[in-house]
């Protein structure tokens, strides 16, 4: 499920976590067997925070209605402690109303001779078996239209039945995707990634963050950072205390390596508020980049996780595939034959991996690979550069090196790193690809 979200003026495409199967759900039309679902995203600001993906979901149960009637939809409410009647009348009315079940039964029922009914809920947790048996009572009425209850959980409660998760939503595309992309374009793009990373996933706060950006001076990452800070400075403080104290703990917890069980009781509510989550391709949480800005707006120096937190990982990895298709590029420079100009080091390697040694690079492949290694794939790219004759490029194969190296290491990924990858790459590729 993909959904257009601005950031600093600029709209992208971001896909929202399970989304797609969500969409799948409601093509098969389950509410007419009674089913009920929730989609369930730890956003910040609670329904306020879920207001683009309801946006997105009402245009999906239109597609999915079969007749011609319009679905009425009604948006995210929370009533805490209050009864089916009350939150559904709500929905209805814009306040609850003294119902019975019968008396809204009676009502539904009228109103889905009309149109379909559509009600997005908001942490209805305790109402779901009574809202599972409203669905298939009514569904199975011969109603013209029928009744669909999605339920949006902002917390980190399961229900027992099927959940999809719209979190964590991030940019549907790559910053890198276009190579001849212009710097402009590469800003907007790279301020949706960091949007996305800073934010924890959440389209509420990216585009906060993207409000505080609107200002900032185009190319300014400087800027950028300082805004940045602001706003986490700003969110942090609007936790309650409580929250504050655990994510402090926490903290402190995973920089003495403290073990699972020491920080499984902090995690679910520091989940809900978004103060931690999980990152996509990360197989555990790990802390929001403005929780850790929130949490040491000051600090000198950061713990590796914390510190870790701070680097945008999809964006790492954009660069670092591109630096080593390029790296691959280089290497063919090499001039024939390399043998005499090989390291001490990588004739050793090339053995060790030869005799398929435990601590070789040739645990990493299968028994079965067909491609033998040559002792000029465990060259350093450091060493090859040296080999290759002094050109045009030179300077920019030393800083490939320099941007492979920094990333490899776990350091900050920003509009700098960005910016050397698109130089060094038009600069290495213009003797060997045109432009389409």
């Amino acid at each position: 499920m993909q959904i257009q979200v601005q950031i600093a003026a600029t709209t992208e495409t971001w896909r929202l976590g399970r989304g797609d199967e969500l969409a799948l759900w409601l093509e098969r039309r389950p509410w007419q067997g009674g089913e009920i679902c929730s989609a369930r995203s730890f956003a910040l600001g609670r329904a306020a925070a879920l207001d683009p993906v309801v946006r997105k979901l009402s245009q999906l149960l239109h597609a999915a209605d079969e007749g011609y009637v319009s679905p009425k939809v009604f948006l995210p409410v929370i009533l805490e402690g209050t009864s089916l009647p009350e939150l559904l009348s709500a929905s209805i009315f814009g306040a609850p109303r003294d119902l019975n079940n019968l008396e809204l039964k009676r009502l539904l029922m009228d109103r889905l001779e009309r149109s379909p009914q559509i009600f997005l809920l908001a942490d209805a947790f305790a109402l779901a078996p009574a809202i599972t048996d409203l669905l298939a009572s009514l569904n199975n009425t011969g109603s013209a239209y029928p009744l669909i209850v999605l339920d949006f959980r902002t917390g980190s409660r399961r229900g027992s039945h099927e959940e999809f998760e719209l979190y964590p939503a991030m940019p549907a595309h790559a910053v890198l995707r276009d190579p001849r992309a212009d710097p402009e374009t590469l800003w907007q793009r790279y301020l949706h990634s960091r949007g996305a990373w800073e934010s924890g996933g959440s389209i509420a706060f990216a585009e906060r963050l993207g409000m505080a950006w609107s200002s900032v001076p185009t190319f300014d990452d400087n800027a950028v950072e300082t805004a940045s800070q602001e706003v986490a400075n700003q969110q942090w403080l609007a936790l309650p205390e409580s929250v504050r104290k655990e994510s402090a703990e926490y903290g402190g917890l995973m920089a003495s390596a403290a073990s699972a069980r020491q920080v499984s009781r902090l995690v679910f509510d520091l989940l809900a508020a978004g103060v931690l989550w999980y990152p996509p391709g990360h197989g555990s949480y790990t802390p929001a980049a403005w929780a850790v800005r929130g949490r040491a707006p000051s600090a000198s120096s950061l713990s590796p996780v914390d510190r870790a937190a701070l680097v945008n990982a999809p964006l790492v990895a954009e660069l670092l595939s591109g630096c080593f298709h390029l790296e691959a590029l280089e290497r063919a420079r090499l001039p024939e034959p390399l043998s005499a100009h090989m390291s001490s080091d990588a004739s050793e390697m090339h053995q060790s991996f030869l005799r398929r040694e435990p601590r070789s690079q040739a645990v990493f492949y299968p028994d079965t690979y067909l491609y033998r290694a040559t002792p000029e794939n465990f060259e350093s790219f450091g060493s090859c550069i040296g080999l290759i004759p002094r050109d045009e490029q030179s300077d920019a194969r030393k800083r490939l090196l320099a941007l492979r190296n920094a990333l490899c290491h776990g350091h900050f990924a920003g509009w700098y790193a960005v910016k050397t990858f698109s130089s060094v790459q038009e600069r290495l590729l213009a003797d060997r690809i045109s432009p389409l």
